[in-house]
Formats: C-alpha cells, structure tokens, sequence
C-alpha cells in the first residue's frame, strides 16, 4: 500500500472523528484541556484531541491537507532515513509540540478547549520545506498553488502568529505556527544526525531561489 501510514492515519482519525460527532462524553474526554491536563495529569489528551475534530468541514481540510502532502512526505522520510519511524515521530511529535505552548497559556482557564489534527499537519506540510523549499509551490486560502514552500511557510507563520495576537476566532493559530516550526525543525535536526548531506542540500537549494 502507497504511503501505509498516512492512509492509516486518515482512517483512523476518520473513525474516531465520526465516534465523537456522535458521542458528546467521548468528545469532551478526548479533547485537549490545559486545565483538565493539569488537574488530572490526563496527559493522553495532547495525543487523542488530534483525533477528534469539530465538524465534517473541520475533519476533511485537515484529513485531505494530510493526504495530499503527507503520502509524499512519508515517502521521502523512507528513502532518506530507512524506517518508518521519523515519519511517526515527526507526526505525533507534532500534535504535542503544537500543543505545550496553549497547555502553558491557559492550564488555569477551565473554559480553554481544542481539537483537530492541525498542529500534526502543519508539520507535516512544512517537513515539506526542507526537501523542496522552491520546487514545490502551495496555496494559501484562495490563491492557488502557485507559491514556493519556503516562501509559503514564512507567509504562514506570518499569518498564524498574527491571527494569533488578534484573537478574534476558535481556531487554533498557535498550534499552526507551532506545528509548522515543529515540523522544519525536527526534520532538520534528524536529517543532522542520520543524513547530513540532505542538509547540504536544502542549504544548496535554498540559496539557488527560482520560480
């Protein structure tokens, strides 16, 4: 099977996401909570909340963001490093990673709640980066995909950072911004340790823009 552990992952969030549409005590006991985490050393919520979504629209964006780029991804991950388990951490190790700022913020606000894989896939998008930061063009709301990673993900960050300290909506912008540094760090760091060429190259191709 192409890509086995993207494919699992976006069955399996899937299934839990759909559980929880219709089970509103699964929900809330999934669902990442600061101040519950705190209280009850519910730990596990840093992982399960990435599993649970808040709607069909919310599930989708994230489940087709994942598979659109995280088939390629995992692939890449196998060629360079021989094993799947970068991959897996790279993915886990973003919904917590995105998670430990907002677990900070708000571990005294009982009202405080979130959910949703985003942090895990904005990892993934921006592991992206490392490999193909001009070569690969994304898009960005409306604008099609016509911009270069590199120049995609400090636009993103950007953003979230900015909607972030606005303040204005329910979406989680710091766990996008945090997932997205999660994501190009991490993979340059393991990349550091197993294949340090690969980090000679993205320096190659970073400083070689074209469009």
């Amino acid at each position: 099977m192409d890509a086995p552990i993207t494919v699992t992952l976006v069955i399996i969030t899937g299934i839990i996401s759909f559980i929880a549409f219709n089970n509103r005590a699964y929900y809330a006991q999934a669902m990442f909570s600061p101040y519950q985490i705190t209280r009850d050393r519910s730990y596990y919520r840093f992982i399960s909340a990435g599993f649970v979504h808040a709607d069909f629209t919310h599930l989708m964006f994230n489940m087709l963001s994942l598979w659109m780029i995280g088939r390629s991804i995992e692939g890449w991950f196998l060629e360079a490093f021989g094993s799947p388990l970068p991959y897996v951490f790279l993915y886990f190790g973003g919904l917590v990673a995105s998670a430990i700022p907002d677990y900070f913020k708000h571990r005294d606000n009982p009202m405080y709640r979130a959910i949703g894989a985003s942090g895990a896939v904005s990892g993934v998008i921006f592991a992206l980066i490392f490999f193909e930061p001009w070569d690969v063009k994304l898009g960005f709301f409306i604008i099609p995909p016509i911009i270069p990673s590199v120049i995609f993900g400090g636009l993103y960050l950007a953003f979230s950072s900015y909607m972030s300290k606005q303040n204005r909506d329910n979406i989680g912008h710091d766990a996008h911004f945090w997932g997205g540094v999660w994501g190009f760090f991490f993979t340059m760091v393991i990349s550091a340790i197993l294949r340090p060429d690969l980090v000679s190259l993205f320096i190659e191709k970073l400083t070689h823009p074209h469009f």
